[in-house]
């Protein structure tokens, strides 16, 4: 793509939607520093970024995306499995128990 504006506002577009995606999947904020030393880096240094203030703010796409408690979700889930797992061995040792004639 020919250097000009839309270039600029494309790589602007990517930069963030990387931080999104970064703060999406992953429990720890980003530095914007990181995000463009990564797009350096995949796209083999065409892509470069020196005004940093485009960047959206952590805690405003925080908001947006919602901060799922992935370690609730675990937890709650295993609870789950386990509840089950004694529910299905204790019915086991109740016929196992029964007499037979």
């Amino acid at each position: 793509m020919d250097e000009g504006d839309e270039k600029i506002a494309l790589i602007k577009t990517i930069a963030n939607l990387m931080k999104k995606f970064h703060l999406m999947f992953n429990s720890s904020s980003v530095e914007n520093e990181n995000i463009v030393a990564h797009l350096g880096k995949l796209s083999q240094g065409k892509l470069k970024i020196d005004d940093l203030t485009f960047f959206s703010d952590t805690n405003d796409i925080l908001k947006v995306i919602g901060t799922p408690n992935y370690k609730q979700i675990y937890q709650s889930s295993q609870k789950r499995n386990n509840n089950s797992r004694h529910r299905n061995s204790s019915s086991k040792n109740k016929n196992n128990n029964r007499k037979r004639y």
